[in-house]
């Protein structure tokens, strides 16, 4: 922090980078050690590399939406192009290598359907950071994608019987943790943005994205902070689809 961040404050930015590469770590132990993809979601990876494509297309580019201290003229790029690398081996290991141990028949979401919706809501709003119309709204598409790309891994969740390896948890807890890093981030940059053109709609809805993405993730944290501070095993409440889904912290 002292040598690469200048102690500003937008370097939270990079230290949310670095907590989303190790949520993907965690996932690639996972599997390393126990030669299986079972509970890892094949559609939310695909997700976020979607999502790391749009962000790196504008952060590799613009500086508008990296961070300002020093972290920003190539550690927090290259965390995301780290990232890339570990989802894409995440990836070759589901489809290819433990192909086995794939539950597809659980990892059911359709994430088509929800590409369009994020594309059409960058294209009328966005920030205007980079002062471009492409590069500001691939990175207003990367915010949008982000906020769903877990959707499909939560869904696969309720839909599994059974115990859930701690390093999925760890994973899910680990990309919460990120969110509400790049909510305090955005709040504390909002006149910032504001000041150099963008709109308070565009700015809140960034913000509105990280809130939904807690949201999202509000139930499952629950039982996983409870079951990680009473050092237990727990068995989440019944799901619509029959059976019950068990998370081992």
């Amino acid at each position: 922090w002292k040598s690469y961040s200048s102690r500003s404050f937008s370097s939270i930015l990079t230290c949310s980078s670095l907590v989303q590469l190790g949520g993907f770590l965690l996932l690639t132990i996972k599997v390393r050690a126990t030669k299986s993809v079972a509970g890892i979601s094949s559609k939310t990876l695909e997700m976020y590399l979607i999502f790391f494509m749009c962000r790196l297309g504008s952060t590799l580019n613009k500086k508008g939406y990296v961070p300002s201290d020093k972290t920003g003229k190539g550690v927090y790029q290259t965390l995301d192009i780290i990232s890339v690398f570990v989802v894409l081996q995440l990836l070759y290991c589901i489809h290819k290598t433990h192909k086995a141990t794939y539950q597809k028949e659980q990892d059911t979401m359709s994430i088509l359907p929800l590409l369009p919706p994020c594309a059409v809501l960058a294209y009328f709003i966005r920030m205007t950071l980079s002062r471009s119309d492409f590069y500001d709204g691939i990175w207003a598409a990367s915010a949008y994608i982000d906020t769903v790309a877990l959707l499909p891994q939560l869904w696969m969740l309720t839909k599994i019987g059974g115990y859930i390896e701690g390093m999925t948890s760890h994973f899910i807890a680990a990309m919460t943790v990120r969110s509400a890093m790049g909510l305090m981030f955005w709040i504390r940059a909002y006149k910032d943005a504001t000041k150099y053109g963008s709109s308070e709609l565009s700015i809140n809805t960034v913000i509105g994205t990280f809130v939904v993405q807690l949201l999202l993730a509000a139930d499952f944290m629950y039982y996983y902070g409870k079951a990680r501070f009473s050092g237990k095993k727990l068995v989440l409440p019944e799901s619509p689809f029959g059976g019950s889904a068990g998370v081992d912290i």
